[in-house]
């Protein structure tokens, strides 16, 4: 019966199916004689060694190895015929080049009698890969051993995987065990409380959360440290969670300086706070870092509002009163001139108000950072140095006060108008700018002289030390001499302008009190004598409102037409005027009915149609037409006539300001 039918192959069919399986093999097979002589190799080999089939079938197996080997191939030829060999070796290539391989080799028999068949794996990778991994385990091992601190690892079933020398130690010390590998790590904590902790701890661990916790660790009767225990998950390529990797530091020490350091920190507190002085540190570059809860008060900072901030720019003006410049005498510090100062000056409050300290400033440290820098002792003498201060500057402004009331009123000659200013160090010599502030002094309460006069002169003191103008009180309000500089700019109603709207910007900025109109004029011509000068301002303050209603600052040079009569404003003959002109309309009863003429005659003189005045009057045009009939019948005149037109218009205006000014009879009485 044929193989077929029998379903089995012939031994031919059979060896040729094994031949092909070698020769697609990606591993090296060779068979070898019992000689050592080679009688088959498969096309792997053939790539492998570099050398033809015929040539490897005239070479002996110990030709391919390295000769360093050749002792051992004798016991692995032997090896192999008893029980099969499987080892490690080194071969050679025909070019000499040498590479690792494992064989894996048994003897056989065959109809041509004992051969050997060898398996060979060209193992160059692996090793590689196997050093690197040999050397990455002995770097960690080096790592773990080399902490310090206590380190291990457990599993999610809480057993040891892996830990330090250091841990092994310290777990010895603590409670007295002995730890091993592979053991529960729950088991060596006897007190149940504790064990409950460890396991919590593991378990946050496990669940993905990193942690970290500070705890009294050991056993009473062995020995107790405060650590600090860090807990963090360990992850597999798949990022699941297979266990905990724990590292341990003792920071008993660092809580027991923590402790004395809160204790001392506490002592020096109340000692800092509760002194009635000014304690200040600054960084090297005059920062503020600390200032105590006195000062706090005294100045009335909060403490986040001054950290970091400039002391010159936050708490001392540029120049004092005197003209003594504050931060060029800090600046030395700052710039390692001088190692220190004791110094009497002006500061200045969150308020604005102008205080003095006695200051002593040493090199130091911060108090609450250990930061390099100076150290500030400072005793508030305000109220001593303010009575000194207070007898100078009002010696200073009685004088002050006295020149200028004299030299409006012209009582002195050039001579001793000359002499006089000398004395104070006043330059009279202008051109000026004058300014008269109708001042509210709204800090004083009522009938309290005394208090308005402190508030005035500080105003005053303040005023002049803003501006370095000449600053003086008159019976009309508080007067400012702005000197000019016609050489740089000339003296227009624009440059004016811009520099009292920078008077004005420093009374916002310094917060120098709540002003009311002011009254501005300036030497225009520059033969204006101040007398004059000092006439202008004051009539723009009482009448410069009437023209300029929503403005604080009122300008003489832009009165227009009340320039012309604001002395005459009161005068009888004034009054006469605007009864001969406007008489018949203010007589006329009731009142309502003479306001309505005298509206539609403010707006028949201001010209345009009789529609649009009607629109303004919110009245009919036929009703304008007939009031112009009207006024014109009262006043015996015609109103298209110009020089009527313009007599109307300045009675008109002359009775608005007297009016405004309560001077002469209101139509409705």
């Amino acid at each position: 019966m044929s193989s077929q039918i029998t379903g089995q192959i012939s031994r031919d069919d059979e060896l040729e199916f094994y031949r092909s399986i070698a020769e697609e093999a990606r591993d090296i097979i060779l068979v070898i004689k019992p000689d050592g002589y080679i009688c088959y190799a498969n096309p792997a080999a053939i790539a492998a060694y570099g050398y033809e089939r015929e040539a490897l079938y005239s070479l002996r197996v110990h030709e391919l190895r390295d000769p360093a080997t050749m002792p051992e191939i004798e016991l692995q030829l032997q090896t192999a015929r008893v029980s099969g060999a499987l080892f490690r070796t080194i071969h050679r290539r025909r070019s000499g080049e040498l590479f690792p391989v494992e064989v894996s080799s048994r003897a056989v028999r065959s109809a041509e009698g004992e051969v050997y068949v060898s398996v060979i794996r060209d193992i160059l990778e692996l090793q590689r890969v196997e050093e690197a991994q040999r050397r990455q385990q002995e770097l960690v091992h080096g790592i773990v051993e080399g902490l310090d601190i206590p380190f291990f690892a457990v599993d999610r079933a809480y057993r040891y995987l892996v830990f330090n020398q250091t841990h092994v130690q310290n777990m010895k010390r603590l409670f007295g065990v002995d730890v091993q590998l592979g053991e529960n790590i729950l088991e060596y904590h006897k007190d149940p409380a504790v064990r409950q902790t460890v396991r919590q701890n593991l378990d946050r661990a496990l669940s993905g959360e990193a942690c970290a916790v500070e705890s009294l660790v050991g056993d009473a009767q062995w020995e107790q440290q405060v650590l600090r225990v860090e807990h963090n998950p360990i992850r597999d390529l798949q990022g699941k969670i297979i266990g905990v990797v724990i590292f341990c530091s003792d920071i008993s020490e660092q809580k027991k300086a923590e402790q004395e350091a809160r204790a001392c920190d506490l002592r020096n507190r109340e000692l800092v706070e509760d002194t009635q002085v000014i304690i200040m540190a600054l960084s090297s570059a005059g920062n503020i870092g600390y200032l105590n809860e006195y000062g706090q008060q005294f100045f009335g900072y909060a403490s986040p509002a001054i950290q970091n901030k400039p002391v010159c720019e936050l708490l001392m003006p540029e120049l004092e009163v005197g003209g003594r410049n504050l931060r060029q005498l800090y600046a030395a510090l700052w710039m390692n001139q001088v190692d220190g100062l004791r110094e009497i000056h002006e500061n200045r409050t969150a308020a604005g108000k102008r205080v003095w300290v006695d200051w002593l400033v040493r090199r130091g440290v911060n108090p609450q950072s250990g930061e390099a820098g100076w150290l500030c002792v400072g005793i508030d003498v305000t109220a001593k140095q303010r009575l000194l201060e207070e007898e100078r500057k009002g010696y200073e402004r009685r004088r002050c006060n006295e020149l200028m009331q004299d030299v409006i009123a012209g009582r002195l000659t050039a001579r001793q108008v000359q002499q006089s200013a000398a004395q104070l160090r006043l330059n009279l010599a202008g051109p000026f700018v004058c300014m008269v502030f109708a001042k509210e002094v709204a800090a004083a309460p009522a009938n309290a002289d005394a208090a308005r006069r402190h508030v005035a002169d500080d105003w005053l003191d303040s005023l002049k030390q803003q501006t370095t103008g000449i600053a003086w009180e008159a019976n009309e309000g508080l007067c400012l001499l702005l000197p000019y500089d016609a050489k740089e700019e000339p003296l227009t109603i624009a440059a004016v302008k811009a520099r009292v709207a920078g008077v004005m910007k420093n009374f916002d900025k310094y917060g120098l009190g709540k002003l009311g109109p002011v009254g501005v004029a300036y030497q225009s011509p520059p033969s204006v004598g101040l007398p004059l000068l000092y006439e202008q301002a004051v009539t723009a303050l009482k009448f410069g409102c009437l023209q300029q209603t929503d403005e604080a600052v009122c300008i003489w040079q832009e009165l227009g037409w009340l320039r012309l009569l604001a002395k005459d404003m009161q005068s009888l003959a004034a009054q006469q005027y605007v009864a001969d002109c406007l008489g018949p309309l203010l007589g006329i009863s009731p009142p309502e009915k003479s306001r309505a003429l005298l509206a539609t005659l403010r707006e028949l003189l201001a010209g345009g149609m009789f529609d649009v005045i009607g629109e303004r009057l919110n009245v009919h045009p036929q009703t304008v037409r007939y009031r112009k009939r009207v006024i014109e019948k009262l006043l015996h005149i015609q109103l298209d006539a110009q020089d009527n037109r313009t007599n109307l218009s300045i009675a008109l205006k002359l009775y608005e300001v007297q009016q405004a000014k309560g001077i002469g009879n209101d139509i409705s009485t």
